[in-house]
Protein backbone atom coordinates (compact mmCIF):
# COMPACT_ATOMS: atom_id res chain seq x y z
CA UNK A 1 0.00 0.00 0.00
CA UNK A 2 1.18 3.62 -0.74
CA UNK A 3 2.18 5.74 2.28
CA UNK A 4 -0.38 8.01 1.02
CA UNK A 5 -2.94 5.40 0.89
CA UNK A 6 -2.04 4.66 4.47
CA UNK A 7 -2.28 8.35 5.84
CA UNK A 8 -5.60 8.25 3.84
CA UNK A 9 -7.13 5.59 5.67
CA UNK A 10 -6.05 6.73 8.75
CA UNK A 11 -7.77 10.33 8.21
CA UNK A 12 -3.98 12.18 8.28
CA UNK A 13 -4.98 14.20 5.22
CA UNK A 14 -2.88 17.12 6.74
CA UNK A 15 0.33 15.23 6.16
CA UNK A 16 -0.78 13.80 2.94
CA UNK A 17 -0.90 17.46 1.53
CA UNK A 18 2.90 18.73 3.58
CA UNK A 19 4.71 15.48 2.29
CA UNK A 20 3.13 15.43 -1.30
CA UNK A 21 3.73 18.87 -1.53
CA UNK A 22 7.37 18.80 -0.20
CA UNK A 23 7.68 15.87 -2.90
CA UNK A 24 6.42 17.48 -5.40
CA UNK A 25 8.98 20.30 -4.79
CA UNK A 26 11.64 18.61 -4.29
CA UNK A 27 11.31 16.52 -7.42
CA UNK A 28 9.46 17.93 -10.09
CA UNK A 29 8.44 21.59 -9.40
CA UNK A 30 11.39 22.98 -11.46
CA UNK A 31 11.79 20.78 -14.40
CA UNK A 32 9.24 17.81 -14.44
CA UNK A 33 6.14 20.14 -13.45
CA UNK A 34 4.06 18.72 -16.57
CA UNK A 35 5.65 14.52 -16.02
CA UNK A 36 3.15 12.17 -15.31
CA UNK A 37 4.46 11.80 -11.90
CA UNK A 38 4.16 15.28 -11.05
CA UNK A 39 0.55 16.23 -11.80
CA UNK A 40 0.33 12.96 -10.04
CA UNK A 41 1.30 13.96 -6.46
CA UNK A 42 -0.06 17.70 -7.43
CA UNK A 43 -3.77 15.49 -7.93
CA UNK A 44 -3.28 13.80 -4.55
CA UNK A 45 -2.87 17.50 -3.56
CA UNK A 46 -5.79 18.28 -4.49
CA UNK A 47 -7.61 15.72 -3.14
CA UNK A 48 -6.54 15.60 0.81
CA UNK A 49 -6.86 19.12 -0.02
CA UNK A 50 -10.87 18.58 -0.75
CA UNK A 51 -10.68 16.48 2.23
CA UNK A 52 -9.37 18.64 4.59
CA UNK A 53 -12.85 20.59 3.66
CA UNK A 54 -10.00 23.10 1.99
CA UNK A 55 -12.46 23.15 -0.94
CA UNK A 56 -11.46 26.31 -2.45
CA UNK A 57 -7.73 25.65 -2.29
CA UNK A 58 -8.38 21.88 -4.08
CA UNK A 59 -10.42 23.60 -6.70
CA UNK A 60 -7.38 25.57 -7.69
CA UNK A 61 -5.46 22.70 -7.26
CA UNK A 62 -7.25 20.95 -9.58
CA UNK A 63 -8.03 23.05 -11.84
CA UNK A 64 -4.10 23.76 -12.80
CA UNK A 65 -4.13 19.73 -12.71
CA UNK A 66 -6.75 19.41 -14.91
CA UNK A 67 -5.04 21.08 -17.68
CA UNK A 68 -1.74 19.08 -17.02
CA UNK A 69 -3.40 16.25 -16.69
CA UNK A 70 -5.03 16.24 -19.79
CA UNK A 71 -2.18 17.10 -21.91
CA UNK A 72 -0.03 14.35 -20.52
CA UNK A 73 -2.80 11.27 -20.17
CA UNK A 74 -5.18 12.67 -22.42
CA UNK A 75 -8.79 14.09 -21.66
CA UNK A 76 -10.83 10.73 -20.87
CA UNK A 77 -8.18 8.64 -19.22
CA UNK A 78 -8.69 7.48 -15.56
CA UNK A 79 -6.63 9.96 -13.83
CA UNK A 80 -7.84 13.05 -15.54
CA UNK A 81 -11.38 11.26 -15.16
CA UNK A 82 -10.78 11.21 -11.37
CA UNK A 83 -9.48 14.53 -11.39
CA UNK A 84 -13.12 16.20 -12.95
CA UNK A 85 -14.72 13.74 -10.03
CA UNK A 86 -12.52 15.36 -7.32
CA UNK A 87 -13.27 19.22 -8.90
CA UNK A 88 -17.14 18.50 -9.26
CA UNK A 89 -16.85 17.29 -5.21
CA UNK A 90 -14.81 20.78 -4.91
CA UNK A 91 -17.49 22.70 -6.34
CA UNK A 92 -20.45 21.09 -4.26
CA UNK A 93 -18.63 21.66 -1.31
CA UNK A 94 -18.33 25.26 -2.52
CA UNK A 95 -22.36 25.75 -2.73
CA UNK A 96 -21.75 25.90 -6.36
CA UNK A 97 -24.16 22.72 -7.13
CA UNK A 98 -25.45 23.54 -10.71
CA UNK A 99 -21.83 23.64 -11.78
CA UNK A 100 -20.92 20.36 -9.90
CA UNK A 101 -23.48 18.52 -11.44
CA UNK A 102 -22.96 19.46 -14.67
CA UNK A 103 -19.26 18.52 -14.47
CA UNK A 104 -20.86 15.08 -12.66
CA UNK A 105 -22.98 14.29 -15.63
CA UNK A 106 -20.01 14.94 -18.11
CA UNK A 107 -17.77 12.64 -15.95
CA UNK A 108 -20.06 10.09 -15.63
CA UNK A 109 -20.82 9.62 -19.33
CA UNK A 110 -16.94 9.52 -19.89
CA UNK A 111 -17.06 7.04 -17.70
CA UNK A 112 -19.73 4.79 -18.59
CA UNK A 113 -18.42 4.68 -22.32
CA UNK A 114 -15.00 4.46 -21.38
CA UNK A 115 -14.43 2.48 -17.94
CA UNK A 116 -18.08 0.88 -18.00
CA UNK A 117 -21.31 1.11 -16.16
CA UNK A 118 -19.96 -1.14 -13.50
CA UNK A 119 -16.40 0.66 -12.71
CA UNK A 120 -15.74 1.83 -9.14
CA UNK A 121 -15.00 4.89 -10.26
CA UNK A 122 -18.27 5.20 -12.23
CA UNK A 123 -20.47 4.05 -9.34
CA UNK A 124 -18.60 6.55 -6.85
CA UNK A 125 -19.08 9.00 -9.42
CA UNK A 126 -22.96 8.22 -9.24
CA UNK A 127 -22.85 8.47 -5.65
CA UNK A 128 -21.48 12.08 -5.58
CA UNK A 129 -23.95 13.25 -8.44
CA UNK A 130 -26.77 11.83 -6.58
CA UNK A 131 -25.45 13.28 -3.13
CA UNK A 132 -25.60 16.41 -5.51
CA UNK A 133 -28.88 15.94 -7.21
CA UNK A 134 -30.77 16.10 -2.80
CA UNK A 135 -28.54 19.26 -2.33
CA UNK A 136 -30.67 20.69 -5.11
CA UNK A 137 -33.69 19.25 -3.77
CA UNK A 138 -34.45 16.74 -6.69
CA UNK A 139 -35.00 13.89 -4.18
CA UNK A 140 -36.15 11.40 -6.51
CA UNK A 141 -33.59 11.53 -8.77
CA UNK A 142 -31.24 11.24 -6.22
CA UNK A 143 -32.99 8.45 -4.42
CA UNK A 144 -33.31 6.76 -8.00
CA UNK A 145 -28.89 6.90 -8.25
CA UNK A 146 -29.25 5.94 -4.32
CA UNK A 147 -31.47 2.76 -5.59
CA UNK A 148 -29.65 1.67 -8.33
CA UNK A 149 -25.91 1.63 -6.38
CA UNK A 150 -27.55 -0.38 -3.58
CA UNK A 151 -29.12 -2.74 -6.08
CA UNK A 152 -25.18 -3.07 -8.03
CA UNK A 153 -23.95 -3.67 -4.40
CA UNK A 154 -26.35 -6.34 -3.27
CA UNK A 155 -25.45 -8.23 -7.27
CA UNK A 156 -21.81 -8.16 -5.90
CA UNK A 157 -21.38 -7.82 -2.17
CA UNK A 158 -17.49 -8.47 -2.65
CA UNK A 159 -17.34 -5.18 -4.42
CA UNK A 160 -16.12 -2.28 -1.44
CA UNK A 161 -18.82 -0.17 -3.42
CA UNK A 162 -18.05 3.90 -3.90
CA UNK A 163 -15.52 6.09 -1.98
Amino acid sequence: MRRWQLLKTNARHDRIVAEARALWRDRYARDRADSNESTTVRTVIGCALNDLGCASEALAELDAMLAAKGRVRGPEARETLGIRHERARALAALDRAPEALAEFDAVLAAEERVLGPEAHETLATRHERARCLFSLGRTAEATGEFDAIIARRVRDPADRGCG
